[in-house]
């Protein structure tokens, strides 16, 4: 064999395999990345400030629920008037027009897709409060079974209190969010995040039957008490066609669970609602108004004798059913579910002077 020649041991010049790149490169593609994200910011914000919708807090958050729960533990007196249940609430109970017929403060505490019953057990457990509970029920949600998805979203809320109390990127996150959201209208990412717009005007429809996710389309605000309102325009906005196939396919996981067990339910709401009456506070039920598709699906799958009454008689509280009142009945909704901002206003005033008539509100 031949002995390998001197060349071959020689060390490998490192020099020839370096690649070489212009110095500056890197710094003036960041300058040209950074200048036009900053133009398309303020191209948004100019568009934004045009669109001139409401501050939003959207979409409902753990933090935010928290947030209001510390506030009625922590800095509200203990005969504080709330509001439990779910979004129905939040669309047509109006705090701030609360406050200007009773002069009094209404703290929310509904949230999308609950049941009551969990909230107003805590409440009966807070041995400081002796306020009244507005109760909303929504009976999809109220009396559903408690296997059912959507219950999770409290229990997600519960869990994150202890924590919430000492954490400090629970508080500066809302720091953060009540110093930016109210300065910048772009951050509004409900109205103008790129991929929920190509998602609600996707030229392509879902199929029929399907389950999508409930991820709707931009119609409305949440304020940061937790306050939904709908859209000024929100007739020209609303994609009406999703917003049914995300109710349809929330009707029909709830229809698969099936309901809660109305005895077992029962119970629960007497322990609470006793709790509460022993310290001097009071609990008032409220059915709000729903019509078409989802009335039909609640008078089929929960209807109003074996739930709704069994709970206000047994429990020996007022309740307000809309169908009891006829200027609460003749209040249509948007969407078959929740009232826009001026029927919102027609609830909110009609139910304040209910309770005032019988004496249980000033």
């Amino acid at each position: 064999m031949t002995e390998p020649t001197s060349q071959s041991k020689s060390p490998i010049d490192q020099r020839s395999h370096e690649r070489k790149l212009p110095n500056a490169a890197g710094k003036r593609l960041l300058f040209y990345v950074l200048g036009l994200c900053f133009l398309l910011l303020v191209v948004m914000e100019i568009k934004a400030r045009r669109d001139d919708y409401r501050v939003n807090y959207y979409p409902p958050s753990t933090d935010l629920w928290v947030a209001q729960w510390l506030e009625l533990e922590n800095s509200l007196p203990p005969d504080q008037t709330v509001v439990i249940g779910a979004s129905r609430m939040q669309f047509g109970v109006i705090v701030p027009e609360w406050k200007k017929l009773t002069g009094k403060s209404l703290h929310m505490l509904a949230f999308p897709g609950s049941p009551p019953g969990p909230v107003l057990e805590k409440l009966a457990e807070l041995e400081t409060f002796h306020g009244t509970v507005i109760c909303g029920f929504a009976p999809p949600f109220s009396f559903s079974h408690e296997d059912t998805p959507n219950r999770d979203r409290m229990k997600d809320n519960f869990k994150a209190i202890e924590p919430s109390r000492y954490s400090l990127t629970h508080h500066l996150s809302l720091a953060a969010c009540d110093f930016l959201i109210p300065k910048f209208k772009f951050m509004n990412s409900f109205a103008y995040s790129p991929v929920l717009l190509s998602y609600s005007y996707w030229p392509i429809p879902n199929r029929d039957g399907t389950v999508i996710p409930a991820v709707f389309p931009f119609a409305g605000s949440l304020d940061r008490d937790l306050q939904f309102r709908f859209a000024r325009n929100v007739r020209e906005i609303m994609r009406y066609e999703i917003v049914a196939q995300i109710q349809e396919g929330t009707r029909r996981i709830i229809g698969h669970y099936g309901t809660s067990n109305i005895d077992s339910l029962l119970k629960r709401y007497k322990d609470a609602v006793a709790k509460i009456e022993s310290r001097g506070g009071k609990v008032i039920f409220v059915r709000p108004p729903s019509d078409g598709r989802f009335l039909a699906f609640e008078r089929k799958h929960n209807p109003r004798d074996k739930f709704y009454d069994r709970i206000v008689n047994e429990t020996g509280c007022f309740g307000v059913h809309f169908e009891d009142y006829p200027e609460l009945e003749e209040l249509q909704c948007l969407e078959d579910s929740h009232l826009d901002v001026e029927d919102g206003l027609k609830f909110t005033r009609r139910l304040v002077k209910i309770l005032q008539e019988e004496n249980l509100i000033d």
